[in-house]
């Protein structure tokens, strides 16, 4: 199941190198953790981790941006990837229930490459095993934040490279605070 953490910084960098203003990325980074919100209704990975809860959301959003403030068309755009890529992530470590409320059936996919031996080649060959359950399983009243080094450290390695492309001159104007502070003797 990815962290908080892991759902930040996996959407800012997916999303890094697309985009015209980075800033906004550092801005709205937190919108990734937002379908965790629906552990509170006693429906986690269901109520706000569902298509059909989601993408009304993003479309409104998104067309809202377009028609009506078109300065925020961007952060919109990035705002809608961050809330859908968190079920994405979910469902590829978890089950998540894609069409809950009309279908209580949970979803977990595993994606992998199988090498396949053919006596003379090994040809790779991509996997989707879909596993089902119903959501009674899968729902938990709570959930522990539980960060590894490995979540950490992507995180910080995020934050770094969104803080460099948003901020170009950063570092020069921190080496001239640095040696302009320099006591003289």
């Amino acid at each position: 199941m990815p962290s908080l953490l892991e759902h930040i910084a996996f959407s800012g960098l997916l999303a890094l190198p697309l985009a015209k203003k980075p800033k906004w990325i550092l801005r709205l980074c937190w919108v990734a953790v937002l379908p965790d919100f629906d552990i509170f209704l006693g429906l986690h990975r269901a109520a706000f981790h569902s298509l059909l809860t989601l993408l009304p959301i993003c479309i409104a959003l998104v067309l809202t941006a377009r028609n009506w403030y078109p300065h925020l068309y961007e952060p919109a755009l990035f705002a809608s990837f961050c809330l859908l890529s968190h079920t994405l992530f979910d469902l590829l470590g978890g089950y998540v229930a894609l069409l809950w409320p009309l279908i209580t059936l949970s979803v977990q996919l595993n994606i992998y490459i199988l090498l396949v031996n053919t006596g003379t080649h090994l040809i790779p060959q991509l996997v989707i095993e879909p596993f089902f359950a119903p959501l009674t399983q899968v729902t938990a009243p709570g959930t522990a934040l539980l960060l590894d080094p490995l979540d950490v450290t992507l995180f910080i390695t995020f934050l770094a490279l969104a803080i460099a492309k948003a901020y170009p001159t950063l570092p020069t104007r921190v080496r001239q605070i640095l040696t302009s502070s320099t006591p003289s003797t």
